[in-house]
């Protein structure tokens, strides 16, 4: 008895068949992993919330300071550490102050695609190699007069070394800490919505952290210029 082969029609329908199958999974699985990335970006702004409370418990209850150096005339720390770079030492231990010393699994998995090494690190105002550190997530400050300090803008400032107290968030969980942020940047401000302050990353969503330690994503179309979503105060 002769064994039957597949006729050229009938190997041209499997093939046909499995294309189709793979058009209809691959959209699924993309979908899939793009989620992955964005349960990876959370889980960061996670970690990241639960040690500003361990800095901030052990800090007469303050969050990180945007930088120890920069914008502070004149200078009043011989090394420019990011508020990243703080949090490290509760992370694992160890103050973060190369460029290459950061575990990229802090680092939003579709924020640092495409850039070099030195175009997401934080530098000081001299440009010094002090402070350098990959990041791809900023913090909420206040900067120049528009976004002052004194406006109750910023959970920390760019032209002092100061920052909020945690007990002095009016609405913690509606006022922002830190959120995803463009190239090289270590601090977000609004309304500043493009690829070098605030950045979208995860389709048409934004990631963010809040005072109160909750991670939460947002409509990029959709971020608030409300005050208090930048500020301490609710709608103040």
């Amino acid at each position: 008895m002769k064994k039957r082969r597949f006729t050229l029609i009938e190997l041209l329908v499997v093939i046909a068949i499995i294309a189709i199958l793979a058009a209809i999974l691959m959209p699924a699985l993309s979908q899939a992993r793009e989620r992955g990335k964005a349960i990876t970006c959370t889980n960061n702004l996670k970690t990241f919330g639960n040690n500003q409370m361990f800095y901030s418990s052990d800090n007469v209850d303050c969050f990180t300071p945007n930088r120890t150096k920069s914008g502070l005339t004149p200078a009043t720390n011989t090394s420019d550490y990011v508020w990243l770079n703080l949090l490290h030492q509760y992370i694992d231990g160890t103050k973060k102050t190369t460029i290459d010393s950061l575990s990229n699994r802090l680092l939003c998995p579709n924020g640092y695609l495409g850039r070099s090494a030195t175009s997401y690190a934080a530098y000081d105002n001299n440009s010094s190699t002090y402070g350098q550190i990959r990041l791809t997530y900023g913090l909420n400050i206040a900067v120049a007069s528009t976004y002052s300090w004194e406006l109750g803008y910023g959970i920390g400032d760019w032209d002092a070394y100061r920052v909020r107290k945690a007990t002095g968030i009016r609405s913690p969980s509606t006022t922002l800490l830190i959120g995803e942020t463009g190239i090289y940047n270590d601090y977000i401000y609004p309304p500043a919505k493009n690829d070098k302050i605030i950045k979208m990353t995860h389709g048409d969503r934004w990631q963010m952290l809040m005072t109160d330690g909750h991670a939460d994503s947002i409509h990029y179309a959709a971020i608030p210029t409300k005050l208090g979503f930048w500020t301490i105060d609710v709608g103040d």
